[in-house]
């Protein structure tokens, strides 16, 4: 008999709760990346903030983190649930993926022409995987996991696909506050959506978080490898050429996404995640 869980059970509101618990707990695992930048040339920023110095870095830490935080999800909810780290939908994930990665590589050589190219491309990979893992778990992974244990009709699946892309995009427009232009902003935010529809249709459609996370690192480190990204720690000062190569290819993702989630796919993922929860009844 499966356990009751007071205030997961209550799936929109367990998505959001996931996603700040999630964005904690794989914080305190930056500690990790403040270490390694004291032995890593050019892995961590200095900033000056509450009128001090310090440094920043995100990367290796913050993937192990992510991992760990899902792999606590899924003992909590053992023995039901499978987890989303396997084989199965990496494939069709990936190829998914590759519309949207061509253009946003084209835009990215583009950017990289126009405003210089890092010093260290190992340093934006491994900046990358911050993004890569730590957001996709956050915005996707246990959230949408959570939301599809109780879902019973393809309006569920529409809602939780609706939801996170939309959060993914507005989320985004944070970065103001970080200090990033605003139109650059705005037009990051609204671009995210697009990405955030694809990246929510593959997990739906497979149940495996590995195709988002290798498609979501590689578009954040293919960026990060720009001079100005880099320098200015990830934050958007000005649309670039290539950026709307980018816009573009959110577009693109947008509409592949919408695709993978249309009605005549509803019944194949509901039967995905009730197999993933290991249920016989989700119709019943």
């Amino acid at each position: 008999m499966e356990k009751k869980h007071k205030i997961l059970d209550h799936t929109t509101l367990g998505y959001f709760i996931l996603f700040f618990v999630a964005e904690l707990f794989i914080g305190m695992f930056g500690y990790i990346d403040k270490f390694l930048a004291k032995f890593i040339p050019g892995y961590g920023m200095e900033t000056h903030a509450l009128g001090r110095n310090v440094v920043q870095a995100s990367g290796i830490g913050y993937a192990i983190g992510s991992v760990v935080f899902v792999l606590l999800f899924t003992l909590w909810f053992r023995p039901h649930f499978k987890g989303c780290f396997s084989k199965k939908g990496i494939i069709f994930g990936l190829c998914s993926t590759i519309p949207v990665l061509t253009l946003s590589f084209v835009g990215s050589v583009l950017n990289i022409t126009e405003k210089g190219l890092t010093a260290s491309i190992i340093i934006a990979v491994l900046k990358g995987m911050a993004p890569g893992f730590s957001e996709e778990v956050g915005f996707r992974g246990v959230g949408i996991a959570n939301y599809m244990r109780k879902a019973e009709s393809g309006k569920d699946v529409m809602k939780i696909f609706w939801i996170s892309s939309i959060f993914f995009g507005l989320f985004h427009s944070f970065n103001i506050i970080a200090g990033a232009d605003i139109v650059s902003s705005i037009v990051q935010s609204v671009s995210a959506i697009g990405m955030g529809m694809l990246f929510g249709a593959i997990y739906l459609r497979t149940g495996n978080m590995w195709p988002t996370i290798i498609a979501h690192w590689a578009i954040d480190s293919a960026e990060m490898c720009r001079a100005d990204l880099n320098e200015s720690g990830a934050k958007v000062m000005e649309i670039l050429t290539g950026d709307y190569f980018i816009i573009a290819s959110s577009i693109v993702g947008g509409i592949i996404g919408f695709i993978l989630v249309r009605k005549q796919y509803h019944g194949d993922i509901l039967e995905l995640w009730k197999d993933e929860w290991n249920k016989t009844d989700l119709h019943e």
